[in-house]
């Protein structure tokens, strides 16, 4: 999704139906969520993470970006590890956060 598309779903301006399709699957709610919040006026997809009238979520996390913090954060505290160290810490990290549910398949 282009920045601009991303924008425009932020500021509530229109985009397409399969717009707001994609964002559901990258926030991992059921398929038309985003359009039940434009069209049911103070519906929250989840009410235990809605305070004082502003909704909010966790973004979903990004394994490019959990790969660099965990190779940044060894090279870091452990300067002597290997590139394939590092490569089999970062694959270690990857398994248990998708066996803790937290991360999805590829």
């Amino acid at each position: 999704m282009s920045n601009t598309t991303w924008h425009r779903v932020e500021d509530g301006l229109g985009v397409r139906d399969t717009t707001y399709a994609r964002v559901d699957g990258v926030l991992e709610w059921p398929t038309g969520t985003c359009m039940q919040i434009l069209d049911t006026p103070g519906f929250a997809p989840f009410a235990s993470e809605t305070a004082a009238g502003v909704r909010y979520s966790r973004p979903p996390l990004n394994e490019s970006a959990i790969r660099q913090a965990i190779q940044s954060a060894t090279i870091a505290t452990a300067p002597g590890l290997t590139g394939a160290q590092i490569m089999e810490l970062q694959e270690r990290a990857i398994d248990e956060l998708r066996r803790r549910g937290l991360l999805n398949a590829p």
